[in-house]
């Protein structure tokens, strides 16, 4: 039964809970109501652990999956959703020892694919088994032309962290959404590759013009492109969400861009050795992923994903936030549309960036904008248009509140608001 002591533990009479439900292992609470958001809650301390945002409706209904990792919630608004949720730990025990975390398990979300040991976890084609081994706890490839394989072969939306290093003459690179296999045939040299996305790994020396962190095929945008020293370690990120593709290398952008046509939807990961005929040995320190499929699922609408509660107030370099922004006054009063935020490059209070407007890959824009404590502006110069907006309000946890004016030319003086939520990307960043 809601009364009014159950509301005040929840979220305060502000939220008139419309539903309320325990979780599997009677540690979590999940409340709904007027306000459309939907909450998670620890039982014991009545500390709020997540709000998931979405519906446009009072919410009247909510439930645990079985296993207690997944919640859905149905609304006024004629939607059902289903939420991922975040972790938790397990109730410590004080008198036993602390365990260490779980075999290829970190701190931050990713899963090791490489135990340091053997090749656990991958696997060569016989078409071109090349030379990999393990050494030393490194993954080592050399030999001619090959490919080294995950044994899972359905990556789609995923975050992954690969420490490598590469001699001079060195050609390799990070496959993935790949085949098993090597069915395209380079019409140059006869040389047989994946066919999938493939971030590029060479040596200052291997003649190719396309540096460590490009995005082959094709595909590449205006990034940086810096040259990796021979046989030095460097971090190489790939973030893979949807058609949207972000490649780092020691935290700098170097891809950034919207593959249209969604020309790979998911396959293996892929390391390969001896690219272009070329005299390689790539070494392999780390490689560890993690998997940013959709968090929220629905009936008729599209919604982001929650971060938990109290994690640092981020916007970091290649995160991307989603949300809606509603036209209050001009030409399309009344209007809301989808939108998005991605997050080129972060220094200090600075940022820039682009945003999606009335759906992904739709009205681009460039944006340049600051931070000052919790207060956020940005200024949107829409491309092949005379259309510019300024945007400013306010980045609490990981929710941005703005408003915003322009138009097309001084004379429009549209205005609106819109809220976005951090879906996913970067690492977190505290703003002083």
């Amino acid at each position: 039964m809601l009364t009014a002591k159950s509301e005040g533990r929840f979220g305060g009479r502000g939220a008139a809970l419309r539903a309320v439900a325990v979780s599997p292992d009677g540690r979590r609470v999940l409340t709904g109501g007027r306000d459309h958001n939907v909450r998670l809650w620890d039982l014991e301390s009545k500390k709020e652990l997540a709000c998931f945002t979405g519906h446009t409706g009072e919410v009247q209904g909510v439930a645990f999956s079985p296993d207690g990792r997944r919640a859905a919630s149905g609304s006024a608004d004629y939607t059902v959703r289903v939420w991922r949720l975040p972790n938790v730990e397990p109730p410590p025990k004080p008198a036993a020892p602390v365990k260490p975390p779980a075999a290829g398990a970190s701190n931050d979300g990713f899963v090791s694919l490489f135990n340091g040991k053997d090749l656990t976890g991958w696997k060569t084609h016989t078409d071109q088994p090349g030379d990999w081994k393990v050494e030393d706890g490194l993954l080592v490839g050399s030999g001619p032309l090959s490919h080294l394989f995950s044994e899972r072969g359905d990556y789609r939306d995923f975050h992954l962290r690969l420490v490598a290093k590469i001699n001079r003459t060195g050609d390799s690179g990070l496959y993935f959404r790949s085949e098993f296999g090597a069915s395209k045939v380079s019409a140059v040299s006869g040389l047989k590759y994946p066919s999938g996305y493939e971030a590029q790994i060479v040596g200052p020396s291997s003649g190719d013009d396309q540096p460590t962190g490009s995005l082959c095929g094709g595909f590449s945008g205006p990034g940086a492109r810096p040259t990796n020293p021979a046989d030095t370690w460097f971090t190489l990120e790939v973030i893979a969400n949807g058609d949207h593709l972000v490649i780092r290398v020691d935290n700098k952008v170097i891809e950034d861009v919207h593959d249209k046509s969604n020309s790979y939807g998911r396959g293996h990961l892929a390391l390969q050795c001896g690219g272009g005929g070329r005299s390689t040995r790539i070494q392999v320190r780390k490689i560890e992923i993690m998997d940013l499929t959709t968090a929220s699922a629905n009936v008729g609408a599209s919604a982001p994903s929650a971060i938990p509660a109290g994690s640092p107030t981020p916007l970091p370099s290649g995160s991307v936030w989603k949300g809606t922004r509603t036209y209050r006054k001009g030409a399309w009063i009344g209007v809301t549309v989808p939108y998005e935020l991605h997050i080129r490059e972060r220094s200090g209070q600075s940022f820039n960036g682009h945003i999606f407007n009335n759906g992904p890959g739709r009205n681009r824009a460039e944006v340049e904008g600051e931070l000052s404590g919790d207060s956020i502006r940005w200024h949107e110069r829409q491309r092949g248009s005379t259309a510019e907006y300024d945007m400013q309000g306010a980045l609490k946890g990981d929710t941005i509140r703005v408003d915003f004016k322009g138009g097309y030319d001084a004379r429009q003086n549209i205005e609106g608001d819109g809220e976005l939520q951090r879906l996913t990307g970067g690492a977190p960043v505290r703003i002083d």
